[in-house]
């Protein structure tokens, strides 16, 4: 009798460690807040710089994405025009542009901001053709 109730609590500790072990962690990587997002977000003046283009002075909008506290849409990036979408994510003080189409060519690069309000970025330009339009960065002021 004394094997049956050993065997059957070593039986029911087992069961109970193995569903323990694999209950969700409930435990999240921490988020970008609105407040890191929120100093992005308005009308910049930005004048950009690279050999194939050459200067280009432009206004892009940069506003609050869905996805996530830490997606901003920028409007009119690199002078791509006021209906192309830019799709950024911000970390803290830092703003990353992943690889994407906007308008024709392929943009992705990244950005700081600082606490003069401006924004500084570096980014590659790249025709769908495979063409390296080249290097690019650019200076943006509220």
């Amino acid at each position: 009798m004394k094997k049956y109730i050993l065997k059957s609590f070593v039986i029911v500790a087992f069961i109970t460690f193995t569903f323990e072990a694999c209950q969700k962690d409930t435990e999240t990587t921490p988020s970008t807040s609105t407040a890191d997002r929120d100093k992005f977000l308005g009308t910049w003046s930005t004048r950009s710089t690279g050999a194939v283009f050459g200067t280009l002075n432009f206004t892009m909008t940069i506003s609050a994405g869905n996805s996530s506290p830490a997606q901003v849409v920028i409007k009119n990036f690199d002078n791509a025009g006021e209906t192309t979408s830019t799709f950024a994510y911000i970390s803290g003080s830092s703003i990353s542009i992943q690889p994407q189409l906007v308008g024709p060519d392929s943009i992705q690069g990244n950005g700081t901001y600082n606490s003069n309000a401006t924004l500084t970025f570096d980014y590659i330009v790249n025709a769908n053709d495979g063409v390296h339009f080249g290097n690019r960065s650019a200076t943006a002021h509220k």
